[in-house]
């Protein structure tokens, strides 16, 4: 934290924050988030209905596995859009959807 006043117990900004952040949880709970499950069924579902040119694409280490490639462990950098660009047509090779041998 570059501001070390409002990570400390007990500062007031950390209260007035945290005040705050109950007040949305109260209000509006974040949404139940989807686990590989739910994607995969839903993606079964497609298939089933015959939708045709529907993929699943795990994305487990998609982005490397050093998270040298986040800024912030979750959001892309530079790096991070490079190997996800290069995981996916690695997948779309993969698929059959492009030939880079031509």
């Amino acid at each position: 934290d570059q501001n070390g006043n409002v990570a400390s117990e007990g500062s007031p900004i950390k209260d007035e924050i945290e005040k705050f952040l109950e007040n949305i949880y109260l209000k509006k709970p974040p949404p139940k988030s989807l686990d590989r499950g739910a994607f995969t069924s839903e993606y079964i579902k497609l298939i089933n209905s015959g939708y045709d040119y529907v993929y699943y694409v795990e994305g487990a280490n998609a982005n490397g596995d050093d998270y040298e490639g986040t800024n912030d462990t979750v959001h892309f950098n530079d790096l991070g859009y490079m190997r996800y660009a290069d995981y996916l047509i690695r997948k779309f090779v993969e698929f059959g959807l492009i030939n880079l041998t031509d």
